[in-house]
């Protein structure tokens, strides 16, 4: 969608300019080697061949392509409202505007925030950084769909993960205890069978804190929130504990809503996790 744009020189016109100039620089550097005195016939033939060029018209290309920049530059932020809406059409995500300035979308399950002066966006989950590109509609897209591509993996399980955070949970403790604490505990249940084999940083699986955030999304949208009878339970961040983003997770829904949680255990009443 790009036909309010001006039309850039196509790429032979780059090309014959950039030879042109290339053929101008040889002759020129042939001059600068005949130094102070140089043979007249040599510097002939050398100004000959930069005479049997045609003139670059370096100015007006460049006046083209200032055109094409200001203009783009200007239409930026329309061409992308347009072109993200037929995109998210197009491919089934649900989309929603979060703020206006600065400019952030919810390409569920992602948030995107703009920096559209300088052609920047940024995708999040649970207000973390998943990947960067350009403020521009397709390229928006394949990182969104790589993004959540990653965070899904290939091997979800609810059952298996909720049964590797009960056992995480109890090695740190019995009653409520910090995500933080539980976090290298549940990565470390997660690491596949080639580690166990071989524990080599080669063959290590990362689990970041965005990870857990998105498995705890996963685990209340699979409605899997519960082990041998015990059910997952999250206690929200107060005080000074909210400050510490180690020990702290932000869990939100699935619309993007959520709230900073720091303690976690698993219990026999409903809690924290419903809706």
């Amino acid at each position: 969608m790009t036909d309010f744009l001006p039309a850039l020189p196509p790429p032979e016109a780059f090309e014959s300019a950039a030879a042109n100039l290339r053929r101008c620089a040889a002759a020129l550097a042939a001059m600068s080697r005949l130094g102070e005195r140089p043979d007249p016939t040599r510097l002939r033939k050398e100004l000959d061949r930069l005479d049997a060029e045609a003139a670059v018209e370096l100015r007006a290309l460049k006046g083209r392509l200032s055109e094409w920049l200001d203009s783009e530059a200007s239409g930026r932020r329309r061409r992308l409202a347009l072109e993200l809406k037929a995109l998210c059409a197009e491919r089934g995500v649900a989309a929603r505007v979060v703020s206006k300035t600065p400019l952030e979308l919810r390409l569920a399950p992602l948030a995107v925030v703009f920096d559209v002066a300088r052609d920047k966006a940024t995708l999040r989950f649970a207000r973390q950084a998943v990947a960067h590109c350009r403020a521009d509609a397709q390229a928006v897209m394949a990182a969104h769909h790589t993004a959540v591509q990653d965070l899904e993996g290939t091997e979800w399980q609810a059952a298996e993960l909720i049964a590797q955070l009960h056992t995480a949970w109890t090695r740190v403790g019995s009653g409520w205890v910090s995500i933080g604490d539980v976090l290298p505990e549940l990565a470390f249940l997660r690491q596949p069978d080639v580690w166990r084999r071989e524990p080599t940083p080669a063959h290590a699986h990362p689990y970041p804190r965005v990870q857990l955030a998105y498995d705890l999304h996963r685990l209340r949208r699979d409605r899997t929130l519960s082990h041998r009878g015990l059910r997952l339970a999250l206690a929200p961040a107060t005080g000074g504990s909210r400050r510490d983003k180690h020990a702290t997770l932000w869990v939100e829904d699935a619309q993007g809503q959520g709230s900073w949680m720091h303690l976690m255990r698993f219990e026999r009443t409903e809690v924290a996790l419903d809706g």
